[in-house]
């Protein structure tokens, strides 16, 4: 990050104005700075790969809302609107796998 700069958001303003210094953030909140029409086509990552750190979605213990959220992913998956949805906002990870429901 930049001296006396914080936060994401201000950093990547800061490099797309000149700064040199890099941002480090996990690959998703990048690429979706890199797709920001004032940042389109004005980045890329550059493929280090600080640490592997699986995302998930937080529900209470015991939530009725468990089965439905697995049932949703599981859909979007199978019906390849979640490929889909990488692919328009965050077209830098059109790689990236979709999620496994445990």
């Amino acid at each position: 990050m930049v001296a006396g700069r914080f936060g994401h958001e201000q950093c990547v303003i800061d490099l797309a104005e000149g700064a040199r210094a890099p941002v480090a953030a996990d690959d998703a909140l990048l690429a979706g700075f890199a797709a920001q029409p004032k940042f389109k086509g004005r980045f890329r990552l550059a493929g280090f790969r600080l640490t592997d750190e699986p995302y998930g979605i937080g529900l209470p213990k015991g939530s009725p809302l468990r089965a439905e959220v697995r049932k949703a992913l599981e859909a979007m998956i199978a019906d390849g609107s979640w490929k889909k949805a990488v692919e328009k906002n965050l077209p830098l990870l059109r790689t990236a796998t979709p999620p496994v429901p445990e």
